[in-house]
């Protein structure tokens, strides 16, 4: 019999549930992980957005290195939150010796937030130099850019997806999603990884948050994560044709 596929995410909030995202089982990295699920809207695993689509595709967990609050870039917690450190390279089971077969790369969000700075970004010779990584961390651009390259070079037989922002409300202190997204889509293009959408695929907006969101604006909740699921199912199912 055909053994299930393995997947694999690094994420933020939005990917956490506690027991899963925290678990050394999966990873000895994960005990630090800070996990924002359960909460009283949304306290069955099985609701999450990434549950909900491990289920939809018959697929197994491999690792979920997912910590709340954690960014892309280095600007916060380098050492343990960023997704372009080493965290880019612990999305195998060590305990296991079990590898993936999809990863997923669901995090940004709190860069945008923030308001960090997109950077320039022209091309992979910006961020690695053939033996040595030199790309501006600091920067969501180069950062993002630093941490795919990093995924395909440790996962090389791993089918990897980007995931888009949601469609957040802009506010004083961050900018609009789409010029996160741009970049977003610019690296999926050069490394040759699928770009999942879901600013655009989901029902999800500031004006459906009363629905799709927490009061807070930013975390979904069941019927959210549902669209999510729905939105990624479908865009690794076109890719799989």
């Amino acid at each position: 019999m055909k053994r299930k596929k393995y997947i694999s995410f690094l994420g933020a909030s939005t990917s956490t549930f506690d027991g899963y995202t925290n678990n050394e089982l999966y990873n000895s990295g994960l005990t630090g992980n800070k996990a924002y699920y359960p909460k009283p809207f949304l306290n069955d695993v099985n609701d999450t957005w990434w549950m909900k689509t491990i289920h939809a595709l018959d697929l197994t967990l491999c690792v979920n290195n997912s910590w709340g609050g954690s960014c892309v870039t280095t600007k916060v917690d380098a050492t343990t939150k960023a997704g372009c450190m080493d965290r880019a390279t612990q999305l195998h089971n060590d305990r296991l010796g079990i590898e993936p077969d999809i990863i997923v790369l669901i995090i940004g969000g709190n860069d945008a937030l923030r308001g960090y700075e997109v950077g320039t970004y022209n091309g992979v010779s910006d961020v690695f130099d053939g033996q040595n990584y030199i790309g501006d961390t600091d920067l969501f651009g180069q950062a993002y850019a630093t941490m795919v390259h990093k995924v395909k070079t440790r996962y090389p037989l791993a089918d990897i997806y980007v995931c888009s922002m949601l469609n957040w409300a802009a506010t004083d202190r961050n900018q609009h999603m789409l010029p996160y997204n741009d970049v977003i889509k610019q690296i999926a293009d050069e490394f040759h990884v699928t770009y999942v959408d879901f600013y655009h695929g989901t029902a999800i907006a500031p004006e459906t948050k009363e629905t799709y969101l927490h009061a807070d604006g930013i975390h979904p909740t069941k019927a959210g994560f549902g669209e999510m699921s729905d939105c990624f199912v479908k865009a690794l199912s076109e890719n799989c044709k």
